[in-house]
C-alpha cells in the first residue's frame, strides 16, 4: 500500500497554519490587551522597589517610608505603620486607573486642580518620582 504525499502536505500545511494563527492572533492579543491596561494605569511600580509615600490633602500631609518589610508614618509623627493599612493603600494604588485625560488647552480649575484639593508622590529605592494631582468629583 503507498500513502499519498498530498493529504498528508496538506494536514501539516493546516496544522502549520492553525498554529500561526493561534500564535499571531491570541497570543498577541493578550499581549496587546495588557500593554493597553498598563497604559491607563494611574502608577507604574513594583511594590519592592518603594521606599515612600506621600499623600497631601487639606488636613496636612502624611508621609510612610519603607525599612525593610515594615512601613511606618514619618511626618506629622513618626510612628510605626499598620500593616494592613499600607497594604489596602499599596492596593488602592495599583489599581488606580485613568478614566479620562485632559487635553492641554483644559482649564484646570474647571476640575479643581489649580491648585489641587491633594497629591500622591510614590518615590522609588533609585530616587525617581511619580506624582498624582487630585482634584474633586467635577
Amino acid at each position: 500500500m503507498r500513502v499519498r504525499p498530498g493529504p498528508l502536505a496538506a494536514v501539516v500545511l493546516l496544522a502549520g497554519f492553525a498554529g500561526y494563527a493561534y500564535l499571531k492572533d491570541y497570543r498577541g492579543a493578550d499581549e496587546r490587551a495588557k500593554s493597553e491596561e498598563s497604559k491607563d494605569k494611574a502608577f507604574r511600580f513594583e511594590r519592592a522597589d518603594l521606599k515612600a509615600i506621600t499623600l497631601t490633602g487639606k488636613n496636612g500631609t502624611l508621609r510612610l517610608e519603607r525599612s525593610g518589610e515594615d512601613w511606618a508614618i514619618t511626618q506629622p509623627i513618626a510612628v510605626p505603620a499598620d500593616k494592613d493599612a499600607v497594604e489596602g493603600v499599596l492596593s488602592s494604588l495599583e489599581m488606580a486607573k485613568i478614566e479620562r485625560r485632559l487635553g492641554a488647552g483644559e482649564d484646570l480649575k474647571t476640575y479643581s486642580l489649580s491648585p489641587p484639593r491633594g497629591s500622591v508622590t510614590l518615590e522609588t529605592k533609585s530616587g525617581a518620582l511619580q506624582s498624582l494631582a487630585i482634584g474633586d468629583q467635577a
